[in-house]
């Protein structure tokens, strides 16, 4: 939600109350205007859902709800993720604080059934890159990590 008034949407962004839940009585009745930027064009899923979810884990973008500053991601912004797109079943209501934890067991649960053979993220430096459902765990792990050291080629997802 903290994101809206830098896509434009600061008269929505001003309607929540912060200082309620998010699914408050009152928070509840803006879910239905979730933004277009949000909706997934490649899987219908319910009004409301979005399967466009930060990263969370430690030693990435977003640990807990801390985020980070571009100057600490030594990894390269061009080479962190900061957003996967989920399966369409890890869905959440957009305005949920629900993200995709990295599970070190199963790194890609509920990763590369978005499209045939894989996903799109979101990187620190803002581009969309697509993602193979059948990247090396190990190369997706670096991709998460903002100072892990680990070298990356584009070829390598």
């Amino acid at each position: 939600m903290q994101i809206l008034p830098f896509l434009e949407e600061n008269g929505l962004y001003k309607q929540f109350r912060l200082d309620e839940p998010w699914d408050s009585e009152h928070n509840a009745k803006l879910i239905p205007r979730m933004p277009k930027v949000f909706q997934n064009p490649s899987e219908p899923l319910q009004p409301g859902k979005a399967s466009y979810l930060a990263v969370v884990g430690k030693g990435f973008m977003f640990e807990g709800d801390k985020g980070r500053r571009l100057a600490e991601v030594t990894d390269g912004t061009a080479h962190t993720i900061m957003v996967v797109e989920a399966d369409a079943n890890r869905a959440v209501t957009w305005t949920r604080p629900d993200d995709w934890e990295f599970d070190a067991k199963r790194p890609l649960a509920g990763l590369g059934h978005a499209h045939p053979n894989g996903f799109n993220a979101l990187f620190a430096d803002g581009s969309v890159r697509f993602i193979s459902a059948s990247i090396d765990p190990k190369t997706f792990h670096a991709l998460l990590t903002i100072n892990g050291g680990e070298p990356i080629n584009a070829g390598q997802y």
